[in-house]
């Protein structure tokens, strides 16, 4: 199947999934995202510490963080078991799969004088070019299953326009290591299996699917419920899909078979969890949990907040592709990707964060993707069949393509939240590719604390724009020679802040106790840059990189605002910029006073 794809013989299909390697190619190679840290952070960092403890340091104990933990702060994040040991969270599967570029990266390492830690530039490189692969990969699969039914054409249309147009771009590129499009390979892979095991169940296949199916549940347990799709897949009437079960039960010894091949897969982690806990079986989740009596389905689908199909509307169409299967009496792919969907939609928007802290969208539906893309293409090929609905199907596909690839931007730069949007910030931001200065005043920052005890999120009121009065202290780069003076924020000078020079402003002030204060300053360049507000003798810390206001050059404003710790005697606080990117950012005309 690999081979014959890139054999010479180039079709529209082909070419789709060329033009998306280019794509995410051209937008990784710009963003660096393995320069500014989106390589390893967040989920990221419990999926991917097995490998450097297992191999590096033989350790999975995490033991050796110890010995530095200044260096390992934000690369192990353990929980707690009850009797008080340290756990990883996530479970291994993603391991498994970033494993052969891990040892790309570590012999790189090795001979090229990088150290050999798991955690430098060669590892977070070669990383990232495993998303790129796994991707390219998966859509490899999905057009070979796609052409047994439908046309080059159509077939490239839905493998380039579901990556393009819709929230699964940003996660092949700037957070392209989290787990989504490793499962959208894994889920594409188990739905060519499914196809060949019911047109001919020879035991390879039974192996094949062992295999996959133990590697897409290590990946998230809960993606297990793919199997109603194996079972209904082709089934056209509640007595064919009987006559799969007892088929399936005739053959118990391959069932047995496979299922033990899926077994061994977990052994790894049935392992760590009995080394680690205790337990062979530990749920590493602690609180955390699903309300299946209280989901939050339209929520998830609809919502301003995080709605699927708000932040990827091109998905209406696969949707109402399953409409038009059900309309046509296509019970053989309507029930298995019908039900499947249902379910999983039903499944993930139980969990107690139905969306799922930060991110673009929902984005647990994008390895669902692969099994959508049937529907999508149906609808398309329907679309085909006359020129008056190729003019209004096709104006539709480029229109909610177009607004999906906006989208992804707008996310990028921090037009679109990462959890707090709300109807008021989704309409300021619309159509908008960088935030307005209105934006974080309109946000609604979910209630973390009643959602995970399953109860209704309270929310605070819209703040108010805190200004600086009462001016205690300002600073401008005017007044000194060795300012940047190409790109300035505020008149004429600035300073640059980057990886090499990291803390480029900062002042020492004496503030009254008790009182409420705000900290503002105008950045260019790196979204991530950081204004900070700390006394670390009295463990206070302040950041952000959210902006405020932009000018009509494109700068923009940051502003703390903070209330001094109660105390008998003034309180000594540090205002500073920090930039640990190589991504370069310009700040100037910094601005501390008390807000009345």
């Amino acid at each position: 199947m690999v081979r014959k794809f890139f054999s010479f013989n180039f079709d529209s299909s082909k070419i789709a999934i060329l033009l998306v390697a280019i794509l995410v190619t051209f937008i990784n190679l710009n963003s660096k995202p393995w320069r500014n840290g989106r390589v390893i952070h967040n989920d990221i960092i419990s999926y991917y510490c097995y490998l450097p403890a297992a191999i590096i340091h033989h350790d999975l104990s995490f033991e050796f963080t110890k010995n530095n933990p200044e260096f390992y702060a934000d690369k192990y994040w353990p929980l707690k078991t009850s009797e008080g040991k340290d756990v990883v969270k996530m479970t291994m599967g993603l391991a498994f799969l970033y494993l052969p570029f891990f040892l790309v990266g570590h012999f790189t390492a090795l001979i090229s004088g990088f150290p050999a830690d798991g955690y430098s530039l060669p590892y977070l490189f070669s990383l990232q070019i495993s998303a790129i692969f796994y991707l390219i990969l998966g859509l490899i699969i999905l057009r070979h299953i796609l052409l047994r039914w439908f046309k080059p054409r159509v077939v490239g249309i839905v493998l380039f326009t579901t990556l393009i147009g819709t929230n699964m771009l940003h996660y092949s590129t700037l957070e392209a290591t989290m787990s989504h499009v490793y499962s959208f390979f894994l889920y594409s892979l188990f739905f060519l299996l499914t196809v060949k095991f019911w047109e001919l169940p020879k035991i390879k296949y039974w192996i094949y699917l062992g295999f996959a199916t133990g590697l897409i549940t290590l990946v998230r347990p809960t993606n297990g419920i793919i199997l109603i799709f194996f079972f209904l897949w082709g089934a056209t009437s509640f007595s064919m899909f009987k006559e799969r079960v007892f088929f399936i039960l005739k053959s118990w010894k391959f069932l047995v078979f496979a299922m033990l091949l899926a077994l061994t897969l977990w052994i790894p982690q049935l392992l760590y969890w009995k080394y680690a806990t205790g337990h062979w079986l530990y749920y590493s989740y602690n609180n955390e949990g699903f309300f299946f009596l209280k989901p939050h389905i339209i929520d998830g689908l609809l919502s301003y907040r995080k709605g699927w199909l708000v932040y990827s509307p091109l998905m209406i169409l696969p949707l109402a592709g399953l409409v038009l299967l059900l309309k046509k009496k296509r019970f053989d792919w309507f029930l298995p990707i019908t039900v499947f969907f249902l379910l999983n939609v039903y499944i993930i928007f139980s969990w107690w964060s139905w969306w799922y802290g930060g991110g673009l969208g929902a984005r647990p539906l994008i390895e669902s993707y692969a099994l959508l893309s049937l529907p999508f293409a149906y609808i398309l090929n329907w679309i085909d069949e006359k020129r008056w609905k190729k003019i209004i199907g096709y104006s539709l596909v480029i229109v909610l393509t177009s607004y999906g690839l906006l989208v992804n931007f707008q996310y990028r730069y921090m037009a679109i939240h990462w959890d707090s949007m709300s109807k008021a910030a989704h309409w300021d931001s619309f159509l908008r590719l960088k935030p307005s200065g209105r934006l974080n005043y309109l946000l609604q920052t979910p209630d973390y604390e009643s959602a995970i005890d399953g109860k209704k999120e309270t929310f605070q009121k819209q703040k108010y724009l805190p200004i600086p009065q009462n001016v205690i202290y300002e600073f401008s780069c005017d007044t000194i020679d060795n300012a940047s003076v190409s790109i300035s924020p505020k008149g004429s000078k600035s300073i640059m802040v980057n990886k090499s020079n990291q803390f480029g402003i900062s002042a020492d002030i004496t503030l009254r106790p008790n009182r409420k204060y705000a900290a503002q300053i105008w950045r260019y360049g790196n979204p991530n840059a950081m204004l900070v507000v700390q006394n670390s003798d009295i463990n206070f810390y302040i950041n952000t990189k959210t902006t405020l206001d932009i000018d009509s050059t494109g700068r923009e404003k940051l502003v703390i605002e903070f209330t001094t710790p109660i105390a008998d005697n003034p309180v000594p606080i540090k205002v500073y910029v920090w930039n640990p990117y190589w991504i370069k950012a310009y700040f100037d005309d910094l601005t501390v006073g008390e807000v009345q």
